[in-house]
């Protein structure tokens, strides 16, 4: 008999009947045909069945008959977890597992693991045997492999780590087969003596805490599908269900690390109900946190205070290179504008994807301009002309126009992109000296420099110059729809189809052809 067995006979519920009592007493009948006909009618019960069986056998005097019920309920009684541990192993080798997977099979999944590490050849047998050949990542030692991914598994699942010892295993999966999924990581935390079924909330709070940390070094960490840690994935999926915020504010995903740093500031002030933390922490416990030696702990202390933005201090500022998108968002809600010192490496430091014109509170549009026209980091200068246009368009204009200036006096290599975003700033005014500075770019930018856009802000505003750049780009085929759109709004009689051969025609005569016309706003015909 295999030791599985006891598992199943313990953990699903005992079902006796009359139908398998008198089906028992067929299998010790002296006719082989009526004992093998009882034998196909036990074999058809749902593995639901096996521990009545069980029972029957227990009662049974026959040894033939006994022997043959144990047999019967053991074949039933695997036959859902083989059948699913074989798929998973089968996904585990080639990183196909993922949580959702396991939890939305209607089977206990320790009990399929269990079947997994105490089945290995019987589970590469039926595979073989069904011809799958997928199972590569379990190829050299294959069986033994396989085994220790099935543990994995079991310690990635329930949070427990009690080595590879089948029979406590078997013992863990008793004790929890009728707890939740939650209390069952509890259970498996508190089974590597952490203290996080402690009555006290704090305790509790500060042992899920420390748990974290064992769990993301070494063989522990269990990297499965997509180079995800489904160890980080459970214990995230924990800390959800415990842990209540008292702001309403969902949690990071898929950020473990970034909740239990929330955890930490919250000074582990919490009130318990069943399994459920709630955090009772208040402004000052946060304001506490800020002084914490643990920097994401200080940077979810000022997210955590925008519940109360007064109470935000000016010094959240020094916390802007630990998070630079999440201390700005705090200060924006506080309305605390950034310090001049800090605006250019703050604007250096946001992520590429953030737009820096979403947090509106904390520019000073006198700093942006100064920036702009002060040489330092192009890119931070390009994001400042940017985010002044949006809100002082007269003033990023005359910025723009100062650091054009600097540059057509003394072009260099790492402004052309910041000379170019000015150019097309000055360019949209009505300056008559500034737009003579921006055709003086036009001469002094490198041929590599994208130019077009430019041109056509220039010939919007009757510049030849512009004009005749954008004509000579028409010529070669070389205008896009977007562009050739613009150009033809202020342009009377250019193509309205981007046809090759229709606007090299055009082209051809329309240099010497046209002129502005200052009354109607458009390139004309002479008449």
């Amino acid at each position: 008999m295999r030791p599985l067995l006891f598992i199943f006979a313990l953990c699903l519920p005992a079902i006796a009947g009359p139908d398998i009592d008198a089906l028992a007493r067929r299998l010790g009948d002296e006719d082989p045909g009526v004992r093998e006909a009882a034998r196909k009618e036990l074999l058809a019960l749902d593995e639901d069945d096996a521990p009545a069986l069980l029972a029957a056998a227990a009662k049974t005097a026959d040894p033939e008959a006994r022997a043959a019920l144990r047999e019967i309920a053991e074949i039933i009684a695997d036959r859902r977890y083989i059948d699913c541990a074989k798929e998973w192993a089968d996904a585990a080798s080639s990183r196909r597992l993922e949580l959702d997977d396991v939890r939305k099979w209607e089977v206990h999944p320790v009990s399929v693991f269990l079947c997994w590490v105490g089945e290995p050849e019987r589970i590469r047998t039926e595979i073989e045997g069904g011809g799958d050949t997928r199972m590569t990542g379990f190829e050299k030692g294959w069986t033994e492999n396989l085994q220790k991914a099935g543990y994995r598994w079991l310690r990635a699942w329930t949070l427990a780590d009690l080595g590879e010892d089948p029979a406590a295993w078997r013992a863990f999966a008793t004790r929890t087969r009728r707890l939740t999924w939650t209390a069952m990581r509890l259970e498996g935390l508190s089974s590597r003596g952490f203290r996080v079924l402690d009555p006290d909330p704090a305790v509790a709070a500060a042992e899920l805490v420390a748990a974290w940390r064992p769990l993301q070094g070494g063989k522990r960490r269990n990297t499965v599908a997509h180079g995800r840690s489904l160890s980080a994935e459970t214990f995230l999926l924990l800390l959800r269900s415990i842990f209540g915020r008292n702001d309403g504010v969902p949690f990071p995903a898929p950020d473990v690390d970034a909740v239990l740093d929330w955890v930490e500031a919250s000074r582990y002030r919490f009130t318990r109900e069943k399994n459920r933390l709630t955090s009772l922490a208040v402004a000052d416990d946060f304001l506490a946190s800020l002084d914490s030696d643990r920097p994401g702990v200080q940077v979810a202390a000022l997210e955590a205070l925008k519940r109360w933005p007064d109470q935000i201090p000016e010094k959240g500022w020094e916390l802007l290179p630990l998070d630079a998108e999440r201390v700005a968002a705090a200060m924006d809600v506080a309305k605390r504008p950034i310090p001049r010192e800090k605006l250019a490496g703050f604007l250096e430091a946001l992520p590429p994807w953030t737009k820096p014109s979403k947090f509106s509170a904390i520019w000073v549009p006198g700093d942006l301009a100064d920036l702009i026209t002060t040489r330092s980091n192009q890119a931070a200068r390009s994001l400042a002309l940017d985010l002044l246009a949006g809100i002082d368009a007269a003033g990023a204009r005359k910025a723009a126009a100062t650091a054009l200036s600097t540059y057509v006096a003394e072009p260099q290599k790492g402004e052309h992109s910041l000379a170019r975003s000015a150019a097309l700033e000055v360019a949209r005014g009505k300056n008559a000296a500034r737009l003579d500075l921006v055709e003086r770019w036009l001469t002094v930018a490198p041929d590599k420099v994208e130019r077009i856009d430019v041109a056509i802000a220039l010939a919007r505003r009757g510049r030849r110059v512009g004009f005749d750049l954008v004509v000579d780009r028409a010529s070669r085929d070389l205008l896009d729809l977007r562009r050739g759109e613009r150009f033809r709004k202020f342009v009377a009689g250019a193509p309205s189809h981007l046809h090759a051969d229709r606007w090299s025609a055009w082209a051809a005569e329309a240099k010497d052809g046209y002129a502005w016309n200052a009354s109607t706003k458009k390139w004309e015909k002479p008449k």
